[in-house]
């Protein structure tokens, strides 16, 4: 995708839809709309003091973060995030994260990566009286984090939370 971050709602996309074109206009039709919105949220509505929930799959929360600068594309931090491989996420975010590990009986997060929540449903889902804390640094740590976001933004709270690290 390269530095999409300076581009319009219109050139994003377009550049979506010219790279992915060989995958079919099925997957156009599906993707292009929600990936277009995530990436767009993510470079020009997302503000620092904004609050992330962590979630794993849609019935369990991992952590609470806060942002604390703007998002930024990064070429060189990308490479040294995923050296060797395939797949490099230049995109970044910093958040601070807070662990926090609560379990729901039934679904109560949606598909999307990101969609905005009110403050009293924020309330609901961090306030259960099942909530575990994380010892465990190799799965989160409490000091400042770089997050990445690529092509599949569906993943981007919910797949990568446990893997990427903070800059050292």
């Amino acid at each position: 995708m390269g530095d999409v971050s300076k581009l319009s709602k219109k050139q994003l996309r377009k550049r979506f839809k010219n790279i992915y074109t060989n995958k079919g206009e099925n997957w156009i039709k599906t993707n292009l709309t929600r990936d277009t919105n995530v990436l767009w949220k993510f470079y020009h509505e997302i503000k620092p003091g904004d609050i992330f929930i962590a979630r794993k799959g849609r019935k369990e929360l991992i952590g609470i973060g806060t942002v604390i600068e703007d998002a930024y594309y990064s070429e060189e931090e990308g490479a040294k995030r995923t050296p060797n491989a395939e797949s490099v996420y230049n995109n970044f975010i910093k958040v601070q994260w807070e662990p926090k590990a609560i379990n729901y009986e039934n679904i109560v997060f949606g598909f999307s990566t990101l969609y905005p929540i009110d403050l009293e449903k924020f309330s609901r889902l961090t306030q259960i009286q099942e909530e575990q804390e994380i010892d465990d640094e190799s799965i989160i740590s409490s000091a400042t984090q770089a997050f990445a976001l690529e092509k599949y933004l569906e993943h981007f709270l919910v797949k990568n939370f446990k893997t990427i690290k903070a800059f050292e």
